[in-house]
């Protein structure tokens, strides 16, 4: 089912076009990727071909940017969609939207913790739809269940993490709550954000 997600996520990728370039730090992005992903230098690595030769990135990666429209110098931008892009291209990153049901948000965060142990019990807590509905006809939505989801894996030392698209979407990963601070000040401070999904009361 994941790979079905993918593809759909792949056909409603949210275009990308600015008439001015916005500021940001390309070292301080590139020392966030060290924290993301610390055993894989070959993120970084695409990342600063992005940065660093703009015009070269799409003739190698030019699968990923299908269905956005990007300048042929991007700047920030075309450095934070190499960044999204290359995290969810190594099974890291998911995408949905905001009115996505609650069943494409749990199969997307069951792949990100592929790596974990089996929970059976990971979604004990969701209360299961009617027998027979279609899942595009829940009414709750993934807006209001990644906070849910979040607020459950901080006793487990995880943080679920959105990164900003500046869409009707969400981009989410599951990240070490260790070094989540850090790697936010660093994404902030390169001109992003990076925000940790979370709710005061859980579902």
């Amino acid at each position: 089912m994941f790979d079905r997600l993918l593809s759909r996520f792949a056909r409603r990728r949210p275009p990308v076009e600015r008439s001015t370039p916005r500021p940001y730090r390309p070292d301080t992005l590139l020392a966030a990727c060290g924290l993301l992903l610390p055993d894989d230098p070959s993120l970084a690595a695409e990342v600063h071909l992005a940065i660093a030769h703009p015009d070269a990135y799409p003739a190698r990666f030019g699968a990923r940017l299908a269905g956005r429209t990007v300048p042929p110098v991007a700047g920030a931008d075309l450095a934070w969609i190499a960044l999204l892009d290359a995290l969810e291209a190594r099974g890291r990153l998911a995408v949905v939207d905001w009115d996505d049901p609650p069943e494409f948000v749990m199969e997307a965060v069951d792949h990100l913790l592929r790596d974990w142990p089996p929970d059976p019990a990971r979604w004990a807590w969701v209360p299961a739809p009617p027998a027979g509905a279609d899942p595009d006809d829940d009414p709750r939505h993934a807006g209001e269940f990644l906070p849910a989801v979040g607020t459950r894996l901080l006793p487990h030392g995880l943080v679920l993490a959105t990164f900003d698209l500046d869409a009707d979407q969400y981009a989410f990963a599951v990240l070490d709550a260790g070094p989540f601070p850090t790697l936010r000040a660093l994404v902030a401070a390169a001109g992003f954000k990076l925000e940790p999904f979370t709710q005061d009361s859980p579902m």
